[in-house]
């Protein structure tokens, strides 16, 4: 009788995603096995797995490129290698809001019980609600 013993090598490497500056966007990646989770994210694919990898920018920003590579294509599709791996998206602000010339729409939407962010939005002109028409210092609180 002969026993033939296969030890098994870990397939599965971590693909580590971030965003830099954190709040200038998001990437998301769709790898074959598994959810497409938002960044920062750590998330183990089997090597030689095909991942697509997008990087989607917040608002107010460009997306400018992908650090580890300088890739300048949001979107990458790559086979997971046989080693772990981050990929970081790097956001810039946006040359038309930095040269002051604010966006033509800001759209913040959020589902009833979200918590909203605080801050101040400071802007010039009109600013509508979308169903209840023009918003006033009181709609806004």
């Amino acid at each position: 009788m002969i026993l033939l013993t296969l030890a098994a090598e870990d397939c599965g490497k971590i693909l580590t995603t971030e965003a830099d500056p954190v709040h200038g966007g998001i990437v998301l990646h769709d790898p074959d096995d598994g959810p497409r989770p938002q960044t920062p994210s750590d998330q183990e694919i089997n090597q030689g797995n095909e991942v697509r990898i997008e990087a989607v920018p917040n608002p107010g920003f460009i997306f400018s490129h992908w650090e580890q590579t300088n890739l300048e294509t949001a979107v990458v599709i790559f086979a997971m290698p046989s080693r772990d791996i981050t990929r970081t998206a790097i956001f810039v602000i946006d040359p038309a809001i930095a040269a002051g010339d604010p966006p033509a729409v800001f759209r913040a939407s959020h589902a009833e019980g979200d918590q909203i962010p605080t801050g101040t939005v400071t802007f010039s002109g009109t600013a509508m609600d979308g169903v209840d028409g023009p918003l006033t210092g009181d709609s806004l609180v």
